[in-house]
């Protein structure tokens, strides 16, 4: 079975990283999904958030928030179960506030132990924790 080394030392295009085919999220084209920083999440069959793409350029492209890692928390607020809307609500606030993101790695995509986290990423075993900044409202032209 290849793992996140191998599939970065096949040459593997960038986007085989960051987001994922309808298939391998079991082909359920009636899955809820939610987007929030540019990321689209997709619950899953255990009811888990599980991330399915990061828009490149996007708020949080190069966060280190990969395809598969499941979302556990929003600033501290397990997010297990809620729905499309509630996912949403737990991202608001303030704006030039700061959100904190809460993810696991599975084991398939897990990096090495010895490997420094992304920019912006802390590490506690396979958890991951992003912290991003709440955009301001854009003013019309």
């Amino acid at each position: 079975e290849a793992s996140f080394d191998d599939e970065l030392s096949m040459g593997a295009h960038r986007s085989r990283l960051y987001s994922r085919s309808n298939e391998e999220e079991g082909g359920n084209s009636k899955a809820q999904t939610a987007t929030v920083f540019g990321i689209t999440f997709i619950m899953d069959d255990a009811q888990c958030w599980r991330v399915h793409s990061v828009s490149e350029n996007g708020p949080a492209w190069g966060k280190g928030i990969l395809a598969g890692d499941l979302i556990s928390d929003v600033n501290g607020l397990e997010v297990l179960r809620a729905t499309p809307k509630q996912l949403s609500d737990f991202f608001k606030g303030e704006p030039n506030s700061i959100v904190t993101i809460g993810f696991v790695r599975p084991n398939a995509l897990a990096v090495k132990s010895s490997d420094p986290p992304a920019p912006g990423v802390s590490r506690d075993g396979l958890r991951y924790t992003v912290k991003m900044r709440r955009e301001p409202p854009a003013i019309p032209p």
